[in-house]
């Protein structure tokens, strides 16, 4: 059966704009694709003036569009309007307006707010951190600095262009890093643009690997405390509660702690876990003032049969739960014998599998302070590439076809367990982690590339999966 959406059911105008759709599909004077763009689920790209209508007031904006060409520069030169390019294809032309004009039955239409995209995004760049480790992915205009603040205000450029709305920062306890930040990301001159949260490492903070036991007379525990009052005290000093920018979920600050599925070895271990996540939670509210929005990675791998009591347990403790990439080395070793594996329609099945029993997983769990049921975010990410491990290669018409099973999943899993809090100041908007921006050394960064061993079947300069997902939510919104 087909995921269920939030939007009404199929109708006789409905039909007339998936058909006018499909004609849109194949005005493709650049390159050509065999998918067709569907409006049903993602109809944000047509609101061109983002009023949240699609209405006559955007036919008059294409109207006066003259034919253009993107370039493939981050930051292109010339005249070109990124809205106006509503299916992504790196092209505006005059003819479409014949074609928009059979979106008339539709025009009008409110459209329901537009999700968060977020984006992993990583500060840690300079000449020592590319000398120890190769990357898979580089950079259509070569190595920068994490410290460049002028790179920053590109990436930040071409995020917006391309639908992505919001950066999640990852975070260390390195004096280096953060200076990175302090005088890269955050010195931006359209920071004020942006939206960002934080990524908690806790694998390179706690510098541990495996599981994490967080026994009262273990180390760890003090360092998690440590870590999440520093972390508290760096937003505070760097932007303030009510600064600008931050990505905030309930009011909160959104912060996901990466690898938390490893803490407690064992279900005896288990309450000691909880423990250390309740002190950690009342660490970061102390140092800035409020509590964070805590998302867990505690979601399931593809080879898990179901989610496990462990993970059930943690998850009270956390607003939202997710995954950080669905890829899963032995479930990627065991599909392709050791070699690259196709993100194609068989892989998307399996992930669609997988979210399933996480939606069904989580279901019955509430956090523990809010009484509100668990967040459970799918993993939007699109391939991956990491030397040592085999590749998971994908297109741009594979990461589109897994967006859009994957919003699909996220509108079912709204409507079934959080239709009340849906657009309210609880939740005003759904939540899609697209995965990272710039993980040069695992093959599955957005940013435009150069070379990326993750990029199948490369047609649109390395902006392919960009021009995925610009093609699903249209331009970013302004924070």
């Amino acid at each position: 059966m087909s995921p269920r959406a939030t939007f009404p059911p199929i109708s006789r105008r409905r039909a007339i704009r998936d058909a006018a759709l499909a004609a849109l599909a194949l005005a493709t004077p650049r390159v050509s694709f065999a998918q067709t763009e569907r409006s049903t689920r993602f109809p944000w790209p047509f609101d061109i003036d983002g009023d949240g209508v699609v209405s006559a007031g955007d036919r008059r904006i294409l109207a006066a569009a003259a034919h253009a060409v993107r370039d493939s520069r981050p930051r292109p030169s010339g005249e070109w309007d990124a809205r106006l390019d509503f299916l992504g294809r790196g092209t505006v032309s005059a003819g479409r307006l014949a074609q928009f004009d059979r979106l008339a039955p539709e025009l009008g239409t409110r459209v329901p707010p537009r999700p968060l995209t977020a984006c992993w995004h990583y500060g840690w760049y300079g000449p020592g951190r590319r000398r120890r480790e190769t990357s898979t992915v580089r950079y259509i205009d070569g190595a920068y600095l994490s410290t460049d603040r002028r790179v920053e205000e590109t990436f930040n450029a071409v995020k917006e262009e391309f639908g992505i709305s919001a950066d999640i920062l990852s975070w260390i306890d390195n004096r280096n890093v953060l200076r990175a930040y302090g005088s890269g990301y955050l010195n931006a001159a359209n920071r004020d643009r942006r939206r960002f949260g934080l990524l908690y490492e806790s694998q390179i903070n706690l510098d541990v690997s495996g599981r994490v036991n967080l026994a009262r007379d273990k180390p760890y525990v003090g360092k998690l405390l440590k870590d999440f009052r520093h972390m508290g005290q760096w937003l505070a000093e760097s932007v303030g509660p009510d600064g600008p920018g931050l990505l905030r979920v309930d009011g909160r600050p959104l912060v996901y702690l990466y690898g938390s599925h490893t803490f407690g070895p064992r279900d005896r271990d288990l309450p000691a876990a909880g423990a250390a996540l309740i002190r950690a939670r009342e660490e970061f509210a102390e140092a800035f003032g409020e509590y964070p929005y805590l998302v867990g990675d505690e979601s399931i791998f593809p080879g898990d049969p179901e989610v496990a009591l462990d993970r059930r347990y943690r998850a009270r403790f956390f607003d939202a739960v997710t995954r950080y990439h669905h890829y899963d080395e032995r479930h990627v070793k065991a599909l392709g014998d050791g070699e690259a594996v196709r993100l194609d329609a068989a892989y998307r099945d399996r992930i669609v599998q997988l979210e399933r029993r996480n939606m069904e997983g989580f279901a019955r769990i509430s956090n523990r302070y809010t009484d509100n049921p668990v967040l459970v975010v799918p993993s939007s990410a699109a391939g991956f590439a990491k030397r040592g491990l085999p590749s998971l290669q994908a297109s741009r018409e594979d990461y589109g076809e897994l967006l859009e099973a994957m919003q699909g999943l996220t509108d079912e899993h709204l409507g079934l367990r959080h239709r009340n809090r849906l657009h309210t100041a609880s939740l005003t908007a759904p939540l899609v982690f697209v995965g990272s921006w710039n993980e040069e050394f695992e093959g599955h960064a957005l940013m435009p590339a150069a070379q990326n061993r993750a990029l199948a079947d490369r047609r649109q300069d390395g902006f392919d999966w960009l021009y995925a997902i610009k093609s699903r939510y249209g331009v970013a919104p302004v924070a």
